[in-house]
């Protein structure tokens, strides 16, 4: 059976499940002759399931598939799915460029969470995979959060300037049948994808997912009382609790473990030494990981970041815990010392675990979410707090941080009972209304008038205001990301190319044509050209600090070590490090050695369509 056979075998024989259209159709693209293939898919809409396809297609033939992706949880969440071989993409590129990992035309490399990546992981990916002739398969979703270290938005452009190799998924499948409005829950998730927030609102409020408070710290109560309701309700139903902010998420966590305690369901308190101070943890506490352990054992045994699970066992300073996992699968039990000594394999980077960040969560899935509204997040992370659910989600607003003080509409006693900011916008929407009622105008003034509307704010004006500002929070535009502001462009002609490499008689030509390698070539010139003008602006910042030998004396020195190592020409010079000031060897970002190739003829690589 030939090798694309093989592959149409792998989704037909059923044991996915229900296979969708464009689950198909996406598996069919990826497993295509193309060296590139990319998978955008909308939260919830089954894109490891497409993946686990993909896989065991590929592994049918006997290639070497490798699981990466940005954060070690995503990396545990795929090896749960069947990936023999997963890795973080920085541990990954650090392999290939000490020559401690090879890849070759029968290596198939899947990137779970792509959009996560910083344009400097990417593009050290697309150049690496390029150099080795792998496959490369990047899933993820531009419109959920991008790297939170270093400039991104690079899976976005690719996406918008090369859909020839893109699959969408948009069928939402995270939302079960039985769900309040599953149908209209499903909309929701779609909408809030296209930046269409007030239509998802409406959805969640008619099904009474969403809940008003006047202040920040009711919205914190009344999250804890519908936690305890249906913690009372569905006890064995998996929750969590998703903030903006770690101060917002350490005091939900503090409410909801007073739930737990509250109801008997935690031993004796124990102080143990974690890194955000000593703080008490007992059994059948909740708990989330906040880094990563040292060595790459402990966290491939369950040690990183974004991980939850359950205390099971306290003996001093040694912890048991059992870590989630699906709900047809037993938990893994995991033990640790509590401690600093990293390398001795102690691990102290914890917290309670019934809130975390939006950030933490992403690629996550419970029954019930609680959603805290913070009032300074973006659309990326209000579209990934609010689509975790695959059941129920309970939205906490308050009014002081939706609308401030309030619209002067919908306060009383009148203009005497308006601020400052509030009389100023009273007074411009006299002045708008006025010149159309002249003889009213004159008669009430500016007084009668505050008096009238006020008295005319019913209710629903009331929530439709509270709604319409709630969705120009949740849809504010996110901070532009350095890719995105780029178009590619030409790359200049290389003044020399490097010899072709021999061609292997068994081995099929590149599947990375002279199109592929511009793309590859111009976001290398678009990075390059974004982290000069980065040393420019260091260098200004540099001359009107006063204090010699200070810390922008250091990152100039690392940028213009960045720049010798790295220029446009083919034959980059030597820096000269007698000349420049001493620079910590740990600060230093290396390149990749994978080079983009120049020459036109094609190079050996690629699995066989």
């Amino acid at each position: 059976m030939g090798a694309k056979n093989t592959r149409v075998a792998i989704m037909e024989r059923g044991e996915f499940g229900p296979t969708r259209p464009e689950q198909y159709l996406a598996f069919r693209r990826a497993t295509g002759p193309e060296a590139l293939a990319m998978i955008a898919g909308q939260a919830g809409t089954g894109k490891s399931y497409t993946m686990a396809a993909i896989r065991q297609a590929y592994e049918a033939e006997g290639a070497r598939v490798i699981g990466l992706s940005f954060t070690n949880k995503v990396i545990q969440d795929m090896k749960r799915d069947g990936f023999g071989e997963v890795r973080t993409v920085t541990g990954a590129m650090q392999d290939v460029f000490r020559q401690r990992a090879r890849w070759d035309h029968r290596t198939v490399l899947m990137v779970d969470e792509a959009s996560m990546l910083s344009t400097r992981d990417m593009l050290g990916l697309l150049m690496a995979a390029n150099h080795a002739g792998a496959k490369l398969v990047l899933v993820g979703d531009d419109r959920q959060l991008a790297s939170a270290y270093l400039h991104g938005g690079l899976f976005g452009a690719l996406r918008e300037h090369h859909g020839d190799v893109v699959s969408e998924l948009s069928e939402i499948h995270r939302i079960r049948d039985h769900a309040p409005d599953a149908g209209g829950q499903r909309r929701a998730f779609n909408a809030m994808h296209e930046g269409r927030f007030r239509e998802a609102l409406d959805i969640f409020d008619r099904q009474g997912f969403i809940q008003w408070s006047d202040t920040q710290d009711e919205a914190r109560a009344a999250l804890a009382k519908q936690y305890a309701a249906n913690l009372t309700a569905q006890p064995q139903a998996r929750r969590f609790a998703f903030t903006h902010t770690n101060a917002d998420a350490k005091a939900v966590n503090q409410a909801l473990r007073e739930v737990h305690r509250a109801r008997g369901m935690l031993g004796p308190d124990h102080a143990l030494p974690v890194q955000g101070g000593s703080t008490v943890f007992a059994v059948g506490d909740r708990i989330q990981l906040t880094g990563s352990a040292y060595r790459k054992a402990d966290r491939q045994a369950g040690l990183a970041n974004g991980v939850v699970g359950t205390i099971r066992l306290i003996e001093g300073m040694n912890l048991t815990i059992a870590l989630d996992a699906r709900k047809e699968e037993p938990p893994r039990l995991l033990s640790f010392t509590v401690g600093e000594n990293q390398q001795a394999g102690e691990f102290n980077a914890f917290q309670h675990g019934y809130a975390g960040t939006v950030y933490k969560g992403q690629g996550a899935t419970v029954d019930i979410s609680y959603r805290l509204h913070g009032g300074s997040e973006g659309a990326a992370t209000s579209y990934v707090g609010a689509s975790r659910h695959a059941d129920t989600m309970h939205l906490f607003a308050s009014r002081e941080t939706v609308r401030g003080a309030g619209p002067w509409k919908g306060m009383q006693g009148g203009l005497d009972g308006l601020t400052e900011a509030q009389r100023q916008q009273a007074e411009k929407a006299f002045a708008r209304w006025a010149p159309a009622h002249p003889e009213i105008a004159e008669r009430r003034g500016l007084t009668g008038y505050v008096t009238f509307v006020q008295g005319q704010w019913t209710k629903d004006k009331a929530r439709d205001n509270d709604l319409n500002q709630l969705a120009r929070q949740m849809g504010r535009p996110d901070e532009c990301r350095a890719a995105i502001q780029f178009q590619p462009v030409e790359p200049p002609p290389a003044t020399s190319a490097p010899p072709a490499a021999p061609s292997a008689p068994s081995e099929p030509p590149s599947r990375y044509s002279p199109a592929f390698r511009r793309v590859v070539d111009a976001f290398d010139l678009m990075h390059r050209r974004t982290v000069r003008q980065a040393a420019a602006d260091m260098r200004a910042a540099a001359d009107e600090d006063k204090e010699s030998g200070g810390r922008w004396d250091r990152l100039r020195a690392f940028w213009r070590n960045r720049m010798e190592h790295a220029p446009d020409s083919p034959a980059p010079p030597r820096p000269d490090i007698g000349t420049q000031p001493g620079v910590d060897d740990n600060a230093r970002q290396t390149g990749y050695n994978a080079k983009p190739s120049h020459d036109p003829k094609p190079r050996p690589g690629g699995i066989d369509p």
